[in-house]
């Protein structure tokens, strides 16, 4: 049976029009699932932080560092923002918790950690993190920096690296040699 010329050009809108919907219904389902994962992730990690770039050529920075940057964490989330020290070592990351950082009003936060011993040994690369962590993971924190940062030279056995953590990090890279004279006796300043 043949069709007329307006029955086919009928035929040919009405699959145009349900392939294009489906395609359309296609692309709005994936947004969808983007949209979800987006929530997903807000819920889980309610937050945003940012570390400032260290300045000096390349990072490179004495033992004791000054770190800056910002935090916006809402008023109803339980969440703390810590520094951390990566270290990676003969194919070995570890992991130390510093203190705690308290952003002002504006969200800025500032506080001096230690790179290594004193020891010129310790040279190399390190990276600072600045990570939102729960009250769980902060008091697991809180705990190292209290009773085994001073003299533990492993780092934290059970640092969270693995988790989704919502964080920002810089790379450093230790000179004693550069070391900042005004930060010479300093130890730290983050809040354990």
């Amino acid at each position: 049976m043949a069709l007329s010329t307006d029955a086919r050009a009928g035929l040919i809108g009405t699959l145009a029009g349900a392939v294009l919907g489906g395609v359309v219904g296609i692309a709005g389902t994936l947004i969808g699932v983007d949209k979800t994962a987006d929530r997903q992730e807000q819920f889980l990690l309610p937050g945003q932080v940012s570390i400032d770039t260290v300045e000096g050529a390349r990072s490179i920075v004495g033992r004791t560092v000054e770190l800056k940057g910002t935090a916006d964490i809402p008023g109803s989330a339980d969440r703390t923002l810590w520094i951390v020290v990566r270290v990676d070592v003969n194919g070995v990351t570890a992991y130390y918790p510093q203190g705690r950082a308290e952003p002002d009003e504006a969200g800025h936060w500032s506080c001096v950690v230690s790179l290594g011993s004193s020891d010129p040994a310790d040279d190399g690369p390190y990276a600072a993190l600045a990570v939102l962590v729960d009250g769980s993971t902060s008091k697991a924190f809180r705990k190292y920096v209290n009773e085994e940062l001073a003299t533990d030279h492993d780092g934290m056995a059970d640092y969270p690296a693995d988790a989704n953590l919502r964080m920002d990090w810089t790379p450093l890279e230790r000179d004693m040699s550069l070391q900042d004279p005004r930060l010479e006796d300093a130890e730290g300043s983050c809040a354990s």
